[in-house]
């Protein structure tokens, strides 16, 4: 039998895709892009998940809605590390779902 339940929305649901997800001993964590005049580089941020919708994430805490997250190539990601942004950098999004 197949259920579906819809237990509801929240309209300002932050998501990221579900590839930014880092995983270790400390608990989940996403690598923020931190950019300053200089140089653009990666720093770890712990976050609480919530609801998944798809390939998508609800992020409830450690990351706002300005934050750009590291979505690939995470494995080769470490603290500090110097980043090269493509055009679109992802940016996490307040949306509908949830």
């Amino acid at each position: 039998a197949n259920i579906r339940a819809e237990l509801g929305t929240n309209d300002k649901a932050l998501l990221i895709p579900e590839s930014a997800l880092v995983y270790d001993r400390s608990g989940t964590f996403v690598w923020k892009v931190v950019q300053d005049a200089e140089q653009t580089t990666a720093a770890k941020a712990l976050v609480q998940i919530g609801s998944r919708q798809g390939d998508r994430v609800e992020i409830v805490s450690g990351l706002a809605a300005d934050e750009v997250v590291v979505s690939a190539g995470t494995n080769k990601v470490y603290a500090g590390a110097m980043l090269l942004l493509p055009n679109a950098a992802v940016k996490p999004k307040a949306e509908a779902g949830s």
